[in-house]
């Protein structure tokens, strides 16, 4: 069961009103989220009266309200088709507000990285690393955005890795599993990146290239000209080339 009904404000006034006052929480019982009521309205009232409200308030002055509104980005997933262009807009071009601010423990960099990789498709993820990649460069930002910069950003995802070292091996194996499966022909240099790590995580990291590589030439090509990736142009490495690199 769902939190209870909110009945929709008839001012819009009154709405962003309503959603101010509702920004600390608690959810209601069975929520998720302190703004979970608004995706209980009609889907038209929710496009046309709160998405409106919400995407402004997207870079209000009120940290919490800024986290409210990422946060119902996120769940949102049936809006994605507006509020995608929207939220990476905001991360482009106003990165000052997302960055350590953290009015209920987590950063607003973070909470914006997991709605970001909640956002990104074949279409738009060139674009949506370029801003994950800024963000992941202060902090290890979860929330699936390991995943997207394995596969746009390998480069940077191999120098982050040896920066951050073993304490950020859940990471750095999530990282690897989608730069093994979509950029071939990066395994080798990422390997040589993070031989410095330990000998525990530098096993997982190979254990995960083996899973996820595809050595099947036409294979590995469909899967990166599908996420609009460079496809490999070099043979597939074979197991001994991965474990001389990684130091194994």
């Amino acid at each position: 069961m769902s939190g209870p009904d909110v009945d929709v404000p008839a001012e819009d006034g009154a709405l962003e009103a309503l959603l101010r006052e509702r920004r600390s929480g608690p959810p209601g019982y069975d929520d998720a989220t302190p703004w979970d009521f608004v995706r209980r309205w009609p889907d038209a009232t929710v496009r046309d009266r709160a998405w409106p409200i919400i995407s402004r308030l997207l870079t209000d002055e009120d940290e919490l309200v800024r986290a409210r509104a990422v946060e119902l980005v996120r769940v949102w997933s049936e809006g994605a088709d507006v509020t995608r262009t929207r939220l990476i807009e905001v991360a482009e071009h106003h990165p000052e507000l997302f960055g350590d601010q953290a009015p209920e423990g987590t950063s607003l960099r973070s909470e914006l990285a997991f709605a970001l990789s909640n956002s990104v498709n074949e279409l738009n993820g060139a674009r949506v690393a370029a801003v994950l990649k800024r963000l992941a460069a202060h902090e290890p930002i979860g929330g699936g955005a390991a995943s997207v910069l394995g596969r746009y950003e390998p480069a940077f995802v191999g120098a982050q890795a040896a920066k951050w070292g073993d304490a950020q091996a859940s990471w750095i194996v999530e990282a690897t599993r989608s730069l093994a499966l979509f950029r071939r022909d990066a395994i080798l240099p990422f390997l040589q990146a993070v031989r410095g790590l330990g000998q525990a995580t530098r096993t997982r990291v190979l254990e995960v290239v083996e899973e996820y590589i595809k050595r099947d030439d036409g294979t590995a090509t469909a899967l990166a000209l599908g996420e609009r990736v460079p496809p490999p142009i070099k043979p597939a490495p074979s197991v001994d080339e991965c474990k001389r690199a990684i130091g194994l």
